[in-house]
């Protein structure tokens, strides 16, 4: 099986020719604004008194008391209440759900990959009809025990994305970070995607035009097919062929006349 990715002129001739390596993108940066939008699961009783209970110390240390007064214990179960109702009012609101979306952009950048080369939308939405796509051999597929679909690349572990129209909650301990992670709308199911997700600090980083990147190496070595698309211009489709070392399968995508499907041969 191979996994594919879409790139535009640019992107192939900024990052895949002369880095050698393909762009990780943080999760505020894909092209879903629903990407990553995910609210926080409303905590139990139990967890609201436990970081209630917290706070409270960290109060009463910071005032250098040892127990708290007479009038503090008498109005605990109000604040407490108060507390409560403003946890439950926090879990989940659209506030919280950017929140969830920035953290995890300062921390993973996502590399999107496909099952489809020649898929109708990608090619124009990804690479203009104009870039290229190129494949990765995977290794055998595994499933974890929360049910997600692996497969070794040479850009790192790539996870089956699912689609659904609705999306659970994340968890306060993290156990469902990985599914709300490789979970997208239904709606975007043509793509057929698998993803790589890596820490940010881990990959190499880069400064160009004082805009910082990071990066995940592709080697020319690492590519196991390529497929020009329909406008790919003679000068790129060279800079292409000479960058690559093996001997692979080059292809140029065409439409059929009479079928009116998108091949490439």
């Amino acid at each position: 099986m191979k996994l594919y990715k879409y790139l535009s002129k640019k992107n192939a001739r900024k990052w895949l020719l002369k880095e050698n390596a393909i762009l990780l993108t943080p999760p505020k940066y894909l092209n879903d604004p629903w990407e990553f939008h995910f609210g926080t699961a409303s905590p139990s009783d139990a967890e609201i008194e436990a970081r209630f209970n917290a706070l409270e110390q960290e109060d009463l240390r910071k005032s250098g008391l040892k127990v708290a007064s007479p009038e503090r214990n008498r109005t605990r179960s109000a604040r407490l209440a108060r507390y409560r109702e403003h946890q439950r009012m926090f879990a989940g609101s659209s506030e919280d759900a950017q929140l969830f979306r920035e953290r995890m952009s300062e921390r993973f950048g996502i590399i999107s990959l496909s099952t489809d080369p020649l898929n109708r939308l990608m090619w124009a939405h990804y690479a203009q009809n104009s870039g290229i796509v190129i494949g990765f051999d995977c290794g055998d597929s595994h499933r974890d025990s929360d049910g997600l679909l692996g497969r070794c690349t040479p850009l790192g572990l790539a996870l089956e994305v699912r689609y659904r129209r609705k999306f659970c909650k994340f968890r306060a301990d993290t156990s469902n970070e990985a599914l709300l992670c490789t979970t997208k709308h239904i709606d975007w199911r043509y793509e057929r995607e698998w993803r790589v997700i890596d820490e940010l600090k881990k990959a190499r980083a880069i400064c160009v035009d004082s805009v910082n990147y990071r990066l995940v190496a592709a080697n020319p070595g690492d590519i196991a097919h390529v497929i020009f698309g329909m406008y790919t211009d003679d000068s790129l489709q060279k800079e292409v062929r000479r960058w690559l070392t093996n001997s692979i399968p080059i292809e140029q995508a065409y439409v059929d006349r009479e079928t009116q499907e998108l091949c490439a041969k």
